[in-house]
């Protein structure tokens, strides 16, 4: 590479620093957003056969890629479950929605084992599906039961009895299991009567398009109206059993994202345990403390700062000129320092003499391509700083001392 092209260099960096600094944000979004995985588990009931399974499951799939998430069947959940017998068992045992698990023990097993089945297969969400089939019954007349009469003359219709038939019917469960907050989340229950598995015309209402359409609303129930908090959890001794509201997430130290509002949390070590009954707002941070030798807990509150003033209004447009020209001035340096040498093109009278006058512009190019440079330098950080700033938060230590949910309140900064 020539040397003067590798002196270009400078000139083109705040092009490539303005390009990088302002790549979509939506782009990212969107590729996080694709790459969260659900587990979709679809049992049939009674009356319900194989082609039901894989039309509705298809409909679910459907509701779900239109929220973001890749689709894992149970095939491929087994699949990846070699060595691992307990998930396998797990994945064969599961609880049905419709069993109704009486004992809360027994059922926060049954989720937690789901929730491990998850982890093991790096997927975030679980959808558990049931659904039963009652195919329609005709109606039917069948002669009553007469008892014979002896010395009547005469003759009469004999009488029937009609048993009304019942018409097609599609019952369909779901409970979503979200991996980030370990416990049940939104659940929905729907159906249809004198309906189909799928509509003829793709259109008319059948059970396909009632799978859809319920678990599009429980999406939309458990992503944008079930907001969530952080909770961060310590204790000492280390290695303690983390529980909200009988709900297994994971042993100290702790972070996990919760479900927005009140929850009762219970850290225990052994014999030992301290809970404490805590309130988590929408996005914000809740981090506690547990001494399980001194049955305390301390809370740290998250406390809001307030946002810096807006940066002054000529910044932003200011900086986006200054890039503008420190490139523009740059790139003519390169270009003016680049033919530095260079005959001027001056008249040339005699035939075979060469024109004497040459370009000396290389001080002139290079002194471009620094100031240049420096320009844009400037309209990059005047550029950043025009840009509004977000809401920062901080954590401050406001001890809550005290067995259980009772105590002495003390505040303070640590």
């Amino acid at each position: 590479m020539p040397t003067r092209v590798r002196f270009l260099a400078p000139a083109l960096a705040p092009l490539l620093l303005l390009a990088t600094s302002f790549a979509p944000r939506a782009a990212r979004a969107a590729e996080a957003t694709a790459a969260r995985k659900a587990i979709l588990l679809v049992d049939g009931g009674p009356g319900v056969k194989g082609d039901d399974v894989a039309a509705i499951g298809a409909a679910f799939a459907v509701a779900l890629e239109q929220f973001g998430f890749g689709v894992v069947g149970e095939d491929f959940v087994a699949a990846h479950l070699s060595g691992r017998p307990d998930l396998r068992k797990c994945l064969e045992k599961r609880p049905h929605l419709g069993a109704g698990v009486k004992d809360p023990e027994a059922e926060a097993k049954g989720i937690d084992c789901m929730f491990d089945l998850a982890g093991g297969t790096n997927a975030d969400l679980v959808v558990e599906a049931v659904i039963t089939h009652e195919p329609p019954v005709a109606a039917t007349r069948e002669p009553a039961p007469t008892k014979e009469t002896k010395g009547k003359k005469g003759s009469k219709a004999a009488p029937t009895k009609e048993t009304p038939g019942s018409p097609e019917k599609w019952d369909i469960s779901l409970r979503l299991l979200p991996l980030d907050v370990r416990r049940p989340g939104a659940d929905g229950q729907g159906g249809c009567v004198n309906c189909q598995r799928e509509a003829p015309d793709g259109k008319s209402k059948s059970a396909s398009t009632t799978a859809l359409a319920l678990l599009s609303d429980t999406l939309k129930t458990e992503l944008k109206q079930r907001p969530r908090a952080t909770l961060k959890v310590h204790s000492t001794p280390t290695g303690a059993a983390v529980r909200m509201d009988g709900y297994d997430l994971g042993v100290t130290d702790l972070k996990r994202t919760i479900y927005a509002g009140e929850g009762h949390l219970e850290v225990s070590l052994g014999d030992k345990k301290v809970e404490q009954s805590i309130k988590a707002e929408a996005e914000r941070v809740v981090e506690l403390d547990a001494d399980l030798n001194a049955g305390t807990i301390k809370e740290r509150q998250d406390v809001v700062i307030p946002p810096p003033p807006p940066p002054a209004k000529w910044m932003r447009p200011v900086g986006v000129a200054l890039m503008v020209a420190g490139v523009a001035m740059a790139a003519t340096g390169g270009g003016l320092w680049s033919i530095n040498g260079n005959p001027t093109g001056c008249e040339i009278k005699t035939p075979g003499q060469h024109c004497p006058e040459r370009f000396a512009t290389q001080n002139l190019g290079i002194g471009l391509i620094a100031s240049g440079t420096a320009v844009a330098v400037v309209g990059i950080v005047l550029t950043a700083k025009g840009w509004p700033k977000k809401t920062e938060h901080k954590l401050s230590i406001a001890p809550l001392v005290g067995p259980g949910a009772l105590g002495l309140g003390a505040s303070g900064q640590f």
